[in-house]
């Protein structure tokens, strides 16, 4: 018995025979990814205060070193003015406070 011969597809038949679930979870995958950062926030942000020998205290936000390359791009769209709803998104998700850290009057 002879096999037929295998037709040779290319990229795009390739696509061509991808299923439905395999179409809706690469639709999904972009919608995932953007919300994803809301609870992301909460776990990888975090506000140090600084409270100087003065009395003036200090606000330092502290991110996870893996948190600024993997939102990138979401961080920039917040910040033109079409991503206002990125940022008002963001902000349902509460930054932790961590820590006090006292400095001392012989510290410059």
């Amino acid at each position: 018995m002879v096999e037929p011969e295998r037709k040779r597809r290319g990229p795009i038949g390739w696509l061509v025979a991808r299923t439905r679930r395999f179409w809706i979870a690469v639709a999904l995958l972009p919608v995932l990814y953007v919300a994803s950062f809301g609870p992301m926030r909460t776990v990888a942000v975090r506000n140090e205060f600084i409270r100087w020998a003065n009395g003036n205290v200090t606000l330092n936000v502290v991110q996870s070193d893996w948190c600024q390359p993997a939102y990138r791009p979401l961080i920039w769209a917040s910040q033109q003015s079409w991503g206002e709803p990125l940022s008002r998104y963001w902000r349902l998700f509460p930054v932790r406070e961590i820590r006090v850290v006292e400095i001392p009057a012989t510290h410059r």
